[in-house]
């Protein structure tokens, strides 16, 4: 019977050994596990915050060229409520014209002061100068063979700024209308 004591109290210790080493390997997998989902929940807020930082549409600091000629060229074929004697409402590249030869619109205005009211109104709806913008100001000169005919500018000029301009002739004359946006 001693033996048999022996034998189970041997078996006992084993036992105890056996399940402490189980609590170990078991609190060492709870450590890991949990190590595990911090780094999971680490790497889940940094995608976040990449993220949300990608998908924003950041704000344009500057203007591209091709805004800047697109612009003046659509600028051109601008209808404005200036109408001929027959009944058709001038573009303000042809105000521009008449605006030169001091003609008048139909109503009685005289075309330079629709053209250059005009110009300015386009303008301001186009090119937002607020808070926030990267629009700084702009200005718009349009010239008859080298002398200016009306010029119009609006904000702040500084020193960084895209331009382009826009040649016609008419009546061997050559106008030039130039846009220049500051930012």
């Amino acid at each position: 019977m001693v033996k048999n004591n022996k034998t189970q109290g041997s078996k006992d210790m084993n036992s105890k050994r056996a399940q402490g080493s189980k609590d170990m390997n078991s609190k060492r997998a709870q450590e890991e596990i949990v190590g595990f989902t911090m780094i999971i929940l680490i790497v889940a807020v940094v995608l976040i915050i990449f993220l949300s930082l990608s998908v924003k549409n950041p704000q344009k600091d500057t203007i591209e060229s091709y805004e800047v000629e697109s612009y003046l060229q659509a600028l051109l074929q601008k209808t404005s409520d200036c109408m001929s004697s027959s009944n058709r409402y001038y573009s303000l590249e042809e105000l521009m014209f008449k605006c030169d030869s001091a003609e008048a619109c139909n109503d009685g205005r005289e075309a330079c002061d629709v053209f250059v009211k005009e110009l300015g109104r386009v303008s301001n709806q186009s090119w937002n100068l607020g808070k926030g913008s990267p629009i700084r100001g702009y200005s718009l000169n349009a010239t008859v063979d080298g002398e200016e005919l009306k010029s119009i500018s609006y904000g702040n000029k500084t020193r960084s700024s895209k331009g382009s301009s826009q040649e016609k002739m008419r009546n061997n004359k050559i106008f030039i209308l130039e846009f220049e946006a500051y930012y």
